[in-house]
């Protein structure tokens, strides 16, 4: 442990701190080398109830870093269940070598996943922290190939609503249920394992209980029997004066269509309304470039194996 920080083991009652430290380290440098507020509130409600492990074991693979006044400064975290792993900072300065390593230590005994076909994680390193990745190659760990992006749109003002094509109109948060959204996101993304299709409902009811969840920037395009066949959810950081969209799919039978481009337009144009003066996205496809956004940071990813005395 470093003189300076204190490790705590997170518990349900620091989920405040942790949100409050995300805001905190965007507003102090005005970049995303850690999680906006909707990863957190995203991963944090579905995460065990549609992934089907414990909240507890979620929560035994987030460790803190506090300074003598209970200021959260650094957390290394796993995010849900299937082994990537994160470390965040309050500021690039807090990166310390030796608290990066009291971090890596942190993340080998309590962040260990399966991951394909062998113990490990693939651990997330902001580009602009090179230090860091120094680091983690020092102690073995193996650059991949691809990276995390994060893109960004400014919003200079309230953009225009594409028409949809004729039986479908949009909605909000208010006409939805956790059900239909369950539903929505299966067909997206094709999670058809039974396992998802049982769990999905309870799962996004548990978004929708989130403290920053708004029902008012949760979109969808809806057909002619109510069924969401496109939708996009925004989190607002009113602090920051930005919105991230998180998830946004539409299912294949209704694609290129413009019905996600209607959906992210309704969230942005409610969040400019709110103060919103930028917009995230975690992706950098043809699509969101066609749409504004442009690639503004990426996580370079570093491939742990865990390895075993015989």
């Amino acid at each position: 442990m470093t003189a300076a920080l204190r490790f705590k083991p997170y518990t349900s009652a620091d989920w405040r701190l942790v949100l409050d430290f995300l805001v905190d380290s965007f507003a102090r440098t005005g970049r995303p080398f850690n999680w906006f507020v909707d990863r957190w509130c995203f991963t944090t409600a579905l995460g065990p109830a549609f992934h089907g492990h414990s909240r507890a074991g979620q929560e035994a693979r987030i460790g803190l870093w506090t300074d003598d006044s209970g200021r959260l400064m650094a957390m290394a975290d796993e995010e849900e269940g299937k082994g990537d792993v994160f470390l965040q900072f309050l500021e690039p300065s807090v990166a310390t070598p030796e608290l990066v390593a009291e971090m890596l230590d942190f993340a080998e005994r309590a962040c260990v996943r399966p991951r394909d076909g062998a113990p490990g994680f693939a651990l997330r390193i902001p580009e602009s922290l090179p230090w860091v990745a120094a680091l983690a190659l020092e102690r073995g760990y193996a650059r991949a190939e691809w990276t995390e992006p994060m893109s960004r749109r400014p919003l200079e003002a309230a953009p225009a609503i594409p028409s949809l094509p004729e039986g479908l109109r949009l909605a909000d948060g208010r006409e939805t249920t956790g059900t239909t959204r369950a539903d929505a996101h299966r067909r997206a993304f094709g999670y058809d394992d039974p396992g998802y299709v049982a769990r999905g409902p309870a799962a996004f009811a548990a978004v929708r209980e989130s403290p920053l969840w708004r029902a008012e920037l949760d979109a969808a395009v809806l057909d002619p029997d109510g069924r969401e066949v496109s939708f996009a959810c925004g989190w607002y950081d009113g602090r920051n004066r930005l919105v991230v969209l998180e998830p946004v799919g539409t299912d294949p039978a209704f694609r290129r269509k413009g019905l996600a481009d209607a959906a992210i337009a309704l969230v942005l144009s409610r969040a400019f309304a709110l103060g919103a003066r930028s917009a995230w996205v975690g992706s950098d496809q043809a699509f969101y470039r066609a749409i504004g956004f442009e690639v503004a940071h990426r996580y370079a990813v570093y491939e742990y194996r865990e390895t075993r005395a015989p």
